[in-house]
């Protein structure tokens, strides 16, 4: 989850927010979960997440 492929990730999460008329609350943030040692390109590594207020 290197720049400039992250931003993927993050204009997804927002999409996703904004079509259930969700507001953006604070700031993002993402939370890495992979063992960098045995992670390849292609596994999951890290969520991200925006607080919302409906």
């Amino acid at each position: 989850m290197a720049y400039p492929q992250i931003m993927g990730a993050y204009e997804a999460v927002e999409e996703w927010i904004a079509e259930r008329g969700l507001t953006i609350a604070g700031p993002c943030r993402e939370i890495y979960f992979a063992d960098w040692d045995t992670a390849r390109p292609e596994d999951p590594v890290c969520d991200v997440a925006f607080p919302v207020e409906g």
